[in-house]
């Protein structure tokens, strides 16, 4: 859940590419927006129970405002459309304040930036900084035309001079990246920064393995998600303080579930990307389906996602359950069981009795 919203007016909106636009927005009386790190992304509340993430791609150091970038998805799942059509200069909009998981790493002898399409506004931030550190580095930038290439203009300006290649697939120009050779000729103590589409990360992550990279070389933030597998089985959720019990089959996520059953959580990309369904894992293993976990984070099991699409975890031992909190309330999963039982209050325990019947 967000907290904390902050109020700022949209100073400005401007046509970008072909399918994209840009957003300038400065606080309601000219003062000081929150700090926010190169890499960093914004909630925006777009409606009650519609939040979306947006990267920042302006300059750190320039906390008169914030700048962001939407891409108008075709279809559209409410978010990019509804901004495109309704929000206007001079609007005030609520936003969260900037947090990210995808930072540069200060200890990079060089630092390689590869961008998909939108995926280019928290590389261009990673490169703005850079340039103010003064550390070295190259962005590739991979598009299909240059028509549809977000925030072109701006890498043309002259501070990116001999530090940013465009790599087309479509048109006289045509050069796709070829990332096994990039990875092959970076420099000794290089990292790699890559944001855009899935098989776009999934290469580089190919390629920096195949030569011998370690995982933390490799930085990565998807804006859409990992295919995942369609197996699984329906269970059923008790919400121990309401208790409501509800089916979720295997094509549904706990949150879809949720929401559908009026069960009010606050969701941002409904794909397991940015973290806002986040839930504490008290009892269990969940099957991470998200992508906003790192290695680590998975295997602490800690923490799952409960938007996602498909079901964030599946597959589980059958012996096994789950308890989760949800907003202050605790859920106990069972996949075997057909009675599901929960337990109020934070930093409660639950078991699985021996009759295997899953009540807590």
């Amino acid at each position: 859940m967000t907290e904390g919203w902050l109020i700022v007016r949209i100073a400005e909106k401007w046509p970008d590419s072909e399918d994209t636009f840009g957003l300038t927005l400065m606080s309601v009386d000219g003062s000081a927006l929150p700090t926010f790190a190169a890499g960093d992304h914004i909630d925006v509340r777009i409606a009650d129970g519609l939040v979306r993430q947006y990267s920042l791609f302006g300059s750190p150091r320039n906390l008169t405002q914030y700048r962001i970038c939407v891409q108008r998805a075709s279809p559209s799942r409410g978010g990019s459309a509804f901004i495109a059509d309704n929000f206007r200069a001079g609007d005030l909009i609520r936003i969260s304040r900037p947090r990210s998981c995808f930072l540069i790493a200060e200890d990079a002898a060089f630092h390689v930036l590869v961008a998909g399409g939108i995926g280019i506004t928290p590389i261009i931030a990673m490169a703005e900084q850079l340039i103010l550190d003064g550390k070295s580095f190259h962005l590739h930038y991979c598009c299909r035309s240059r028509a549809r290439t977000p925030l072109l203009g701006l890498l043309e300006e002259e501070r990116f001079t001999g530090r940013f290649d465009l790599h087309l697939s479509e048109g006289p120009s045509a050069s796709r990246l070829d990332l096994d050779r990039l990875v092959a000729q970076s420099p000794p103590g290089s990292h790699i920064y890559v944001c855009g589409p899935h098989r776009l990360i999934e290469a580089a992550c190919d390629a920096a393995k195949a030569r011998g990279w370690d995982a933390a070389r490799v930085h990565h933030e998807e804006f859409s998600p990992t295919p995942a597998a369609a197996s699984g089985e329906a269970f059923r959720i008790r919400l121990a303080r309401s208790g409501l019990e509800l089916d979720v089959p295997p094509e549904n996520s706990i949150a879809e579930v949720l929401h559908s059953n009026g069960v009010n959580v606050e969701l941002s990309c409904e794909q397991g990307l940015c973290g806002t369904c986040a839930v504490k894992v008290l009892e269990g293993i969940p099957d991470h389906r998200d992508v906003y976990l790192n290695t680590t984070e998975r295997a602490s099991n800690a923490t799952m996602h409960n938007a996602g699409v498909l079901l964030p975890f599946q597959d589980l031992d059958p012996s096994a359950g789950l308890l989760v909190t949800w907003n202050r309330s605790s859920i106990y999963y069972k996949l075997s069981a057909s009675v599901i039982g929960g337990i109020d209050g934070e930093g409660c325990s639950a078991r699985a009795p021996d009759d295997g019947a899953g009540i807590v």
